[in-house]
C-alpha cells in the first residue's frame, strides 16, 4: 500500500493533479468569446465494440470496430443570446431551415479543439475533433430562480478525433 508521501511525491513529480476547471476550446469562427463562454465540455470517448466468436470450443470477444458519443458543451447566454445565435448559423449550415435542403457535408464540418491546461495555464493536453458539427441544441430552460442563470448546451458530432499530449 502506497503511503502519502508517496502520494505527494508522485503529485508533485508530475506537476499537480489535473483541474477539470482548467480548459480552452477553439471553435471555428467563435472567437475568443465562446471559449470564455464555455463552462463546461466533454472530451471525446472511443468505445471498442466487440462481438463473440466460436473457435473450436471456446468462446471469444473479437473487436470489430469502435462508437463514439458526440461531445457535448454548455455555454453561458449574455442578453444578446450570441452564443446561441452562433450555432444557430452554423446549423444553418447543416440544413437550411427555410428551404429544408441538406447541404453537402464538406460545407458545414469544421474542426473544433479541446484543451486541458495545467495551473499556469498551459496545455497538457489536447483533442482536436475533426468533420464536426453541431447536431443538438438542447431547450432553454427558463425559470423563476431570482438570479438564475441562462446557458445553452449543444451536442457534436464528428467523424474521428486525434490527440496530442504536451510534456
Amino acid at each position: 500500500m502506497a503511503s502519502i508521501d508517496q502520494l505527494k511525491s508522485l503529485i508533485s513529480s508530475k506537476g499537480g493533479v489535473a483541474r477539470s476547471n482548467l480548459f480552452r476550446v477553439f471553435l471555428p469562427n467563435g472567437g475568443s468569446d465562446m471559449n470564455i463562454l464555455c463552462r463546461e465540455v466533454s472530451l471525446p470517448s472511443r468505445q471498442t465494440l466487440s462481438r463473440e466468436r466460436v473457435y473450436g470450443l471456446q468462446r471469444r470477444k473479437v473487436a470489430y470496430g469502435f462508437a463514439q458519443e458526440d461531445v457535448s458543451m454548455t455555454f453561458m447566454l449574455l442578453n444578446n443570446y450570441g452564443a446561441k445565435e452562433y450555432f444557430e448559423d452554423w446549423k444553418q449550415k447543416v440544413v437550411n431551415q427555410n428551404t429544408f435542403e441538406i447541404n453537402y457535408h464538406k460545407d458545414y464540418v469544421e474542426s473544433v479543439k479541446i484543451q486541458q491546461l495545467d495551473k499556469n495555464e498551459k496545455p497538457v493536453y489536447e483533442c482536436t475533433l475533426l468533420e464536426a458539427y453541431p447536431t443538438t441544441m438542447n431547450t432553454i430552460q427558463l425559470n423563476n430562480e431570482q438570479d438564475g442563470l441562462v446557458e445553452i448546451n449543444v451536442q457534436l458530432s464528428y467523424t474521428n478525433w486525434t490527440s496530442k499530449f504536451f510534456k
